[in-house]
């Protein structure tokens, strides 16, 4: 069946099929002991995802939603296993090499130099 699948396509449905699998090896290894979470899949899944082009606006509404979902699930999902998260985070923060790290830093630094702007602008 996959060689009916569109040479172009091949890439990046066998990457899709490898993080699905690296986020089911994570969950299953923190399942019990971290997050209560398991993953099971999904036999009504696509790969393929229903597109219409959106406006530049729409975009940017997008990301504003997600990334607003996304800051609230830090105090909701984080705050009852701080301890627990914090080992867990340093443990992973040492799997990563150097650049890695590194990028996550200059990310952090970005969220808070938002952090303060935004608290400037509101208040």
């Amino acid at each position: 069946m996959f060689a009916k699948v569109p040479t172009v396509d091949r890439e990046v449905l066998v990457g899709l099929l490898e993080r699905e699998v690296q986020a089911k090896e994570l969950t299953d290894a923190t399942a019990g002991a971290m997050t209560g979470l398991s993953l099971r899949p999904n036999p009504h899944a696509r790969l393929y995802v229903r597109v219409i082009e959106a406006e530049p606006a729409q975009e940017n509404e997008k990301i504003i939603l997600a990334s607003t979902r996304a800051m609230r699930m830090v105090s909701q999902v984080v705050g009852p296993i701080r301890d627990r998260w914090r080992g867990a985070t340093l443990e992973s923060l040492r799997r990563l090499d150097p650049d890695e790290r590194k990028a996550v830093a200059t990310f952090c630094e970005e969220v808070l130099d938002l952090v303060a702007e935004a608290g400037r602008r509101a208040g």
